[in-house]
């Protein structure tokens, strides 16, 4: 996506800060309205040449027709009169009777009559100066091959006389072949001039018919254009944003594709961890449980407080037995999922506590244990965290300390519970520390799998501290004891 801009009043920021739907339709806009405008000119440059066109064929016609007509006229009035007389000078009687018909033609708005010879010679003009003279002419001289020429005003060629220019009145020049009555022949040229105020009012009207024609014509093809364009400008953009939504759902499916690789990887090595974190648990229940009764039987059974002999035999084999009962028990707990399944309906106060009244009851010594407020529900996940840190915590003082000033205290404060378990005894040298490396790991391994911390502390008078803090939920209960 391209880079959004605010657009306010009174200011203009460049296309680049627009937003991309809007640089879309803008573009697309654009577009369309360059293609309408080309076609537009080309339809009105068409419909101007094809106006002049038929303007020009209209004009044309219209002169040919006028002149056809009156070369008919014409022929009628100069043919019969001119016969025979190829190449001669005119009698006076002839020139004459000439006159009689210019003159009656002048009445029918004809100012000029001519009449050539072939060869370019003027018989008769009302020009009387022009008699006699040769003037090459090309119209003449293709009236003279059979063929009616007529010019239009600016056209009119000029033979020296100033009757052929009149002020103000528009003229229409024409040349006629006058034929020979019996062979059909072109013997002689007539020329003559008509007012053509008529028929270029005839003229004009037909132009106007045809420019309104087209200009009507032209503007319904743009009409019919624009809408054509528009409808195209619609589908183009119902087609651009069909393939947007496509490329948008690709990108879409590109990135969900990308993140479930990444979340298959991820899986892949969570799974590794967690059967790391699974091995490491077996370890560390083994040593929690199996290797701790197996630890306090051996003591038991080397230490003199185990007495078979003495009135307190039955009391000590009871307790052998039990730590042997409780082994067998851990070892068929860890067969069924290393789960202590006692401590499921507990509360964590009763965790606490069963898990120091076991220590006593299984090492015969004393506990002090101090107990604030708590909360009442938690997972069993974490009980079992719980009763685990004690117990490594307690059989550490035991085997270490001789079990002198064995405190548990628990707290808990905010959303952390605090549990310390600490001793008297001559604290933990480094060897010490080797020792029992493999039950503080796994200590240390349960209480970060809930996100939690251990610090073990050594006083100077002697006596080791544990402090465990694990996170609780916020929704946890508390519960007084």
């Amino acid at each position: 996506m391209s880079g959004r801009g605010n657009i306010e009043s009174g200011m203009r920021f460049p296309a680049d800060h627009l937003p991309a739907a809007a640089q879309r339709s803008t573009s697309s806009f654009g577009l369309s309205l360059q293609a309408f405008l080309v076609a537009c000119l080309a339809v009105c440059a068409t419909m101007v040449l094809l106006g002049v066109y038929l303007g020009s064929y209209v004009t044309r016609g219209e002169i040919d027709n006028a002149a056809d007509r009156s070369a008919v006229f014409m022929e009628a009035f100069l043919a019969p009169v001119v016969q025979g007389l190829t190449g001669s000078a005119l009698s006076p009687e002839i020139e004459a009777e000439l006159d009689t018909i210019a003159q009656r033609l002048k009445a029918r708005s004809v100012p000029v009559v001519q009449v050539w010879w072939p060869d370019g010679t003027i018989a008769y003009s009302t020009q009387k100066s022009l008699i006699g003279r040769k003037v090459p002419s090309s119209q003449m001289t293709a009236a003279a091959s059979g063929t009616v020429v007529a010019h239009l005003e600016g056209d009119l060629t000029n033979h020296g006389h100033s009757q052929q220019v009149q002020g103000g009145m528009p003229l229409l020049e024409v040349y006629i072949p006058l034929h020979d009555l019996g062979t059909r022949q072109v013997f002689a040229v007539g020329e003559f001039y008509l007012d053509a105020s008529a028929l270029l009012a005839e003229i004009r009207s037909k132009k106007l018919i045809i420019w309104t024609a087209l200009l009507l014509a032209t503007s319904l093809i743009l009409v019919m254009l624009g809408v054509v364009v528009l409808r195209a400008r619609h589908v183009v953009k119902a087609h651009h944003h069909a393939l947007q939504e496509r490329l948008e759902e690709a990108q879409k499916l590109a990135a969900e594709n990308a993140r479930l690789l990444k979340a298959a990887e991820q899986a892949r090595l969570e799974a590794f961890r967690v059967n790391e974190d699974f091995l490491n648990r077996i370890g560390a229940d083994l040593h929690d449980g199996p290797l701790q009764l197996l630890s306090l039987i051996m003591l038991r059974l080397e230490s003199k407080a185990v007495d078979l002999q003495g009135p307190n035999a039955t009391s000590d084999r009871a307790r052998t037995v039990d730590l042997v009962s409780r082994l067998a028990r851990e070892l068929r707990g860890l067969s069924s999922g290393l789960t202590l399944p006692e401590l499921e309906h507990l509360e964590i106060s009763g965790v606490i506590r069963l898990a120091v009244d076991r220590h006593e009851f299984h090492t015969d010594t004393n506990v002090t244990l101090e107990l604030e407020e708590l909360p009442r529900s938690s997972s069993t996940s974490l009980k079992i965290c719980i009763y685990r840190v004690i117990q490594e915590a307690l059989n550490n003082a035991f085997w270490h300390a001789g079990g002198v000033g064995q405190r548990v205290t628990a707290s808990h404060e905010g959303n952390e519970l605090r549990v310390v378990v600490s001793d008297k005894g001559p604290g933990m040298s480094g060897q010490k520390r080797k020792e029992s490396s493999l039950g503080l790991a796994g200590l240390t391994r349960r209480v970060d799998a809930f996100g939690g911390r251990v610090t073990i502390e050594t006083a100077q008078e002697g006596g080791t501290m544990v402090t465990v803090i694990l996170p609780l939920p916020y929704e946890a209960g508390r519960s007084t004891d």
